[in-house]
């Protein structure tokens, strides 16, 4: 994203000031295998397989590869496949979530 401030009556040869900002994205994932564990139990065996159908994914098939992760807005359940990296599975509504634990990350 790129910024021009116009500053008038300070030089005639330097008319506009520009200023390049990256604006960063910062998100939370939460890793923990207890607590994703026991939102899959929550979740349910069903849902989880409906989910996945819906978006043309295999069923998840390692605990250590599921994470939670959290914007401004929603909450989502993802898996990092080995073929496939990162993919969303569900986006948690209503579901009880861990209130400790969360890593903040930082995105370009």
């Amino acid at each position: 994203m790129k910024i021009t401030f116009y500053i008038f009556g300070i030089n005639p040869k330097i008319r506009n000031i520009s200023i390049n900002m990256h604006i960063k994205k910062v998100i939370f994932r939460h890793r923990d295998r207890y607590v994703i564990r026991k939102l899959l139990i929550e979740i349910g065996e069903n849902t989880l397989n409906t989910e996945c159908w819906s978006k043309k994914l295999n069923k998840p098939s390692n605990i250590n590869l599921f994470y939670l992760e959290t914007d401004e807005h929603f909450t989502y359940l993802k898996y990092k496949y080995p073929n496939l990296g990162e993919r969303i599975i569900m986006k948690l509504d209503g579901y009880k979530l861990p209130e400790t634990g969360w890593i903040r990350c930082v995105l370009k």
